[in-house]
Order: C-alpha cells, then structure tokens, then sequence
C-alpha cells in the first residue's frame, strides 16, 4: 500500500519538520493537520515484528486517517505515513512497512499537525504525497533549507496539487497574500502532471519554479536575481502556465520545451522574456515587457502568437529560422527591433498586428491587415498596456465573423 490519493496536506509556518502534515479525506477520524503542534508525540513505543503494526497504549481511534512522521528508533524506517486503523489502547496500523527487522525499540512517531519548509527535510517533504493529493500552502514566508527535487510524478487523472491560500482554502490570492518560497542559493523542481497555484518564488539558483511534462502553473510569480543565465520558470514538455508573472535579471523568465502554452502572464525587465523550444507550442493575451530580448524563437517551430504586447526591448521577437509560426494580433511597440529574422521566411504567418518601433522588421514582411502606427497604451510605464480611446488597434485584429460562416 502507500499514502491513500484521497490525502490532503497541510504546510504553515507555525508547523513544525516532524509533523504529521496530513489526513486521508473522509476517514473516520479526527483531522489533526491543521495545527501548529503534533496531535500525539509517542516515544517509545513497540512494534509487533517487522511490518506495519505499532504497539502503544495511546493508540486512539481518532488517529485513522492521520499522517504519521516516524521520527526514529531502532530498525525504524523514518518518515510520512498513513494511519490506516487502530485497536483503541492497543495498537495502530499505518499504511506500509515501517519497522525492518526483529530487535525493534523506542519508536517515535508524531501524529497530526501542519509541515513547515525550511530544513532539513523540504526535499523529503515533496516525496510524501501520492498521486491524487493535494497540499496546501498556507500563506507567509518559507526559506527553504535545502533543494526540492520532488521525483514522484502524479497522472493525468490524478496529479500532485500545491495550492497556496490565507484564510480559505481554494480561494484565489494575489500579490503578497500568496505564500512565498523564499528559495536563496535553492531551487524548487517538481515531477510530471503537477499543479501549481497561488505562489510566489525567488531564487538565485537554477529556478524558481521548475515543473515537468503536463503541469500547470496558475497565478505564480517567480524572480530570479542570480548574475547566470538561469531561469524563473522553466516548463516541461506539454505545460501551461497562465496569469503569472515572471522576471529574471540576467536569464531566461520563462524556458519552454515542447507543446508548452503561456496565456495572460506578464513576463518583464529580464535578460531574456521567453525561449521556446521545439514545437507546437502558443503564447496568448501576454505582456512581454522591457527585456533585452522578448521573445526568442530561433530553436522553435509551429508556434502561435496572438493578442500579445511585446513593449520597450531592445529585440521584440528573434527568429533567426524559425518557421511555420503564426503572428495575429499583437501589439509591438517601442522597441529598438520589432522582429529580426536572419532570412525572410514566408511560410510564417504574420497580419493584423500594430507595430510602432524604430525599427520595425528585419527579413520579416509584414501583413496586409498590418498596422504601422502607435497603439497609444495607456501607462505602460506603470504597467498599465490598455488602450487609450482612439488607438488604431481598436476593432482592428482579427476575429471570427459571418465570412467564415458564423450568423
């Protein structure tokens, strides 16, 4: 057996390394994660051999469903477990076997209470969950203690969730409410079919925030200050990251791979906006602002780019050969380069954009529905890449309508 997918975590920064953290959803006991302290800090107790079974006086029926951190003992393998049933006064059974061997002796376990990040156990923290679980994050600030390198992977139908919130769980926070990881010379890199909401990371390691294949990403800020070329966020292949923010000093805010989609982020005042990788991939309804290279897409291919603003970078877009990528919709302003490319590759697709830079394009040809004029944003000197009334990109892009057979 291991850790029911039903599990819900708890981390707070009043919790404490050695706590429990958990509860299996529905169990018929008593939910003890969401505390400060350990429900039950046992020392000492026995075990009936080598297996699952723990013998302690103080075994109470409140305690199913609860995740227990086995502390140590002799033969005691340390670590999160799930409480699976309880004789009352007698003894308790967890989920898989966490005593080796005969010659067993004071086994330490706790029972209940919420993780906090910033030790010696962060990376082994991320290991606990199983497929289905979700982890909440409760809001404030965690330095963490070590790298998280989290290798278990959820599924398609099962993924591991971290879900930042203040008070409520499941309620949507911006800006300082959401919890921050406060990473340092650390990173945080998480498996396969992971979600991820309502955080904030900064770093000086290799990222931020670093997912892999089919992972979401949803209301995060990451910022990595390191003088390398590392990155804020870096997705796996089939990723998506939306209505986040990004930036990173002299790196990459955003690195792609393969099938990734970046939808409402606001990548800004990095080295580097965002790299795409291979194919397949989109960038929609996002701010690229004052990088010294927007959006870089020389190592791609069948990419598409709508309803974009890519604002004051010294190169807005850099192709070099990309090709078969489609440019609809977007807004490239007061940058030193529009879009550069080494040869004019026609088999990319570029209308219905307003361009307005000192030099619009390099090798690239604009479209027919193209607009050559200042899109008058509002203030996007304080961030704010709304149109001002009588901007020519009113009612001049491209959308769907009778000619393609709509009533």
């Amino acid at each position: 057996m291991t850790i029911s997918a039903a599990t819900v975590w708890e981390v707070r920064t009043t919790g404490a390394q050695t706590n429990g953290g958990g509860f299996k959803a529905g169990a018929t006991g008593t939910d003890f994660s969401q505390q400060a302290a350990a429900q039950y800090d046992i020392a000492n107790a026995d075990a009936a051999g080598a297996g699952e079974v723990i013998l302690t006086a103080q075994a109470a029926a409140a305690m199913v469903g609860n995740i227990a951190y086995f502390v140590g003992g002799t033969h005691v393998t340390v670590g999160w477990y799930e409480i699976i049933s309880v004789v009352a006064g007698a003894s308790l059974t967890v989920d898989r076997q966490v005593i080796s061997d005969v010659g067993h002796a004071n086994v330490h376990l706790h029972i209940g209470g919420a993780f906090k990040f910033g030790g010696a156990l962060d990376d082994e923290f991320t290991e606990a969950p199983s497929p289905g679980n979700v982890i909440y994050v409760r809001t404030g600030t965690y330095a963490l203690g070590e790298n998280v390198s989290q290798a278990k992977a959820g599924t398609a139908v099962a993924p591991i969730s971290w879900i930042g919130y203040k008070s409520i769980r499941d309620d949507l926070v911006v800006r300082t409410d959401r919890p921050l990881f406060e990473c340092g010379g650390y990173s945080t890199i998480f498996g396969d079919y992971s979600i991820h909401k309502n955080f904030r990371f900064k770093t000086t390691s290799l990222a931020g925030l670093s997912v892999g294949t089919y992972s979401i990403i949803f209301n995060c800020k990451s910022q990595n200050t390191s003088a390398l070329t590392y990155a804020a966020i870096t997705l796996g292949s089939g990723s998506r990251i939306l209505f986040s923010e990004a930036i990173c000093d002299n790196g990459i805010a955003i690195n792609t791979n393969y099938y990734c989609r970046i939808c409402s982020c606001y990548v800004h005042d990095s080295k580097s906006g965002i790299v795409l990788t291979f194919y397949g991939g989109s960038v929609i309804l996002s701010v690229i602002d004052t990088c010294t290279l927007g959006i870089n897409c020389s190592n791609a291919y069948g990419w598409t780019f709508a309803n974009n603003t890519i604002y004051n970078c010294t190169m807005g877009i850099s192709g070099i050969n990309a090709y078969a990528e489609a440019f609809i919709n977007n807004i490239i302003t007061d940058c030193t380069i529009g879009a550069s490319w080494t040869t004019n590759t026609l088999n990319n697709f570029w209308d219905y954009n307003c361009w307005n830079n000192t030099t619009d394009v390099v090798n690239v040809t604009k479209g027919p529905h193209d607009i050559t004029a200042d899109p008058k944003l509002k203030d996007p000197a304080n961030d704010d890449f709304t149109l001002k009334g009588g901007s020519p990109c009113f009612a001049a892009g491209l959308s769907l309508n009778s000619d393609v057979g709509l009533p």
